[in-house]
């Protein structure tokens, strides 16, 4: 991961890069614990040269410690795209619902606070007549628990003024 990160910065270095923690960024594969900050070994052990994708200092810190963060959707320049409108990109971390993580089967709240964060998230935008546009590894179709899925399939039909894009890439084909 190290070295793929390397390879990222430097090959698109003009090009904004928003990272998303996927179901083999971790060993054993699929198991990404999130019930206290910071607990998964291996991605600590790399999540830190992502640091450079994600310059605010309090969305770093929700990465570092859970997996997800939230930043203004800009140009690598650093100005805003759009015009005017507060435009969010979400990074999830969507390991925490999959089915095949086995630490999800122990889990009956919300991980990490994963889901009341994106509400927040969401309302925040609302009353600034933002837009949001959402990233996550494992989709929530048929492999995420009920109980996340229920919660998040929730959001978004409460917020489908405010989500304008989600894209996930678990199971190698587009979806959007």
């Amino acid at each position: 991961m190290k070295n793929v990160t390397k390879e990222i910065a430097e090959g698109l270095d003009d090009i904004a890069v928003y990272p998303t923690i996927g179901n083999h960024d971790t060993y054993p594969m699929d198991i990404i614990k999130a019930q206290e900050p910071r607990e998964n070994d291996v991605i600590n052990e790399w999540s830190p040269t992502w640091a450079q994708f994600i310059p605010d200092g309090k969305q770093l810190k929700s990465f570092l410690d859970y997996g997800y963060y939230s930043l203004p959707l800009k140009k690598k320049d650093g100005s805003l795209l759009g015009k005017g409108q507060i435009v969010k990109l979400i990074s999830l971390n969507s390991n925490i619902c999959y089915e095949t993580n086995f630490e999800t089967f122990a889990i009956f709240k919300d991980a990490g606070h994963q889901i009341q964060w994106l509400h927040n998230e969401l309302l925040e935008l609302e009353k600034v007549n933002g837009t949001a546009i959402i990233l996550g590894h494992v989709p929530n179709l048929s492999e995420c628990t009920r109980q996340y899925g229920r919660r998040f399939h929730a959001l978004m039909d409460r917020f489908q003024h405010i989500v304008r894009w989600s894209v996930f890439s678990h199971i190698h084909a587009e979806q959007f």
